[in-house]
């Protein structure tokens, strides 16, 4: 059977209706002509209420764009994410796609845009790149994460002369024999523990990351002269002096730390990383529970 005339239109009503991606025309003015039931349950409104609105009401008003279409006479298709408001003025990242309506002459007459929430999509996106740069034991940052910014301040320094940092490398002392006499349950609760503390000595731009076992690291940014870090390293040490209540036990635990600061040369992340692992290796050779600065001249080759 053939659905022609008033029937076909019935038809594509009640479709329209009953299809659950969002879907507004609107004038060239910005004035709502038409929205369907999930673009308008979306936003927390009844369709009556929507039509003769500015369509940008659906837009925080900080995104608000010239309502007059004329300009737009150009774009075809035109995709974009953005964020969208609701009536009771929560926002929420939504998918949209907008096609210019043109009349015989090719004047603009509206445009008629779909609407989707993707809420969803980018929690689970946010998600992945939070597992992606993130250490899941402790939640402090990577290996990755910690090599791109110490890779931003590089190239700070690099356009600054007088932009000093420097990158602390840590390790626990002994942190083996916590695993061995209380198992490794007690051991993943000590790791969180001194992250949570390494974090309290440091500022607020800094930033500390496990890179794996119990090895951390440290970047300390906008350095005002090198005698900070030094001073960081010092905290840190009389922090560690009080012991950390694991498993009802008070464990103690220090750690060696070696640090090497930017240099006036150009250098990679990966060799400042290692130049503060040297200077590490030499903090434990020395009877750990100390602080080594990395020198290329008292280094060994």
């Amino acid at each position: 059977m053939t659905v022609t005339g008033s029937g076909l239109q019935s038809v594509l009503s009640e479709a329209l209706k009953a299809i659950h991606i969002g879907i507004t025309v609107s004038s060239v003015d910005g004035e709502i002509l038409y929205t369907n039931r999930a673009d308008a349950e979306m936003h927390g409104y009844a369709v009556e209420e929507l039509r003769g609105k500015d369509a940008r009401l659906f837009a925080p008003q900080q995104l608000w764009v010239p309502a007059k279409l004329k300009r737009l006479k150009i774009i075809n298709t035109w995709h974009r994410e953005s964020l969208n408001v609701r009536k009771d003025g929560t926002v929420f990242p939504v998918e949209l796609c907008s096609d210019v309506l043109l009349d015989k002459t090719g004047a603009p007459i509206g445009i008629v845009t779909t609407c989707q929430n993707i809420s969803e999509r980018k929690s689970i996106e946010q998600e992945l790149v939070r597992k992606a740069l993130q250490d899941c034991l402790t939640g402090l940052p990577n290996r990755a994460l910690f090599m791109d910014r110490l890779q931003h301040s590089l190239q700070r320094a690099t356009r600054r002369r007088n932009h000093h940092f420097a990158v602390l490398f840590l390790d626990v002392d002994h942190f083996k024999q916590v695993n061995d006499s209380l198992g490794h349950l007690a051991g993943d609760e000590l790791l969180r523990s001194i992250a949570e503390r390494l974090v309290a000595c440091l500022r607020p731009g800094d930033t500390v990351a496990r890179i794996g076992g119990d090895e951390f690291t440290i970047l300390l940014d906008e350095l005002r002269d090198r005698k900070e870090a030094i001073e960081v390293a010092r905290r840190i040490a009389r922090d560690f002096r009080i012991p950390f209540p694991i498993d009802g036990l008070q464990v103690h635990a220090s750690v060696s730390i070696g640090i090497a600061y930017n240099e006036k040369r150009e250098v990679a992340p990966e060799e400042l990383l290692r130049n503060a692992d040297t200077a590490l290796y030499r903090a434990k050779m020395n009877g750990r529970a100390r602080h080594v600065v990395f020198t290329r001249a008292a280094m060994p080759a």
